[in-house]
């Protein structure tokens, strides 16, 4: 083999290159890296208890519609509708028509351009 030369097989990609890179941070962080958590551990199996609805007891029904078993991110939800609430509260309007709120978008000291540059974390608000 020449000084100078891969061997065949051994080129370095940039897409293997930057997948090592990733794959060698996420084992460094020590964390999962994945975007949803594991599930919680499934409770101990126990006795049925007498049918409240069709063939299931009080418990298997409560858990039937209960949503963290189908939405376990439910408080990272929960927690993103309160910012994005407090986002919506910057733009209430009071004292102004609604034909002059539109207006406001292309001033930065309006109500919208204010708003807009604040989503955007240009201004502190």
């Amino acid at each position: 083999m020449k000084a100078g030369h891969a061997s065949v097989g051994s080129e370095v990609t940039r897409r293997t290159f930057l997948a090592a890179g990733v794959a060698s941070a996420a084992l460094a962080a020590g964390a999962p890296a994945f975007a949803q958590q594991p599930a919680a551990v499934q409770p101990v199996p126990r006795g049925k208890e007498p049918a409240v609805w069709l063939d299931m007891d009080q418990a298997e029904l409560d858990a039937a519609y209960d949503q963290i078993k189908y939405a376990p991110n439910l408080p990272q939800i929960v927690k993103r509708y309160a910012t994005n609430s407090e986002a919506v509260q910057l733009l209430v309007a009071d004292g102004y028509n609604h034909f002059e709120i539109p207006e406001t978008l292309a001033s930065p000291y309006g109500l919208l351009g204010r708003a807009v540059l604040v989503q955007m974390s240009l201004s502190q608000g």
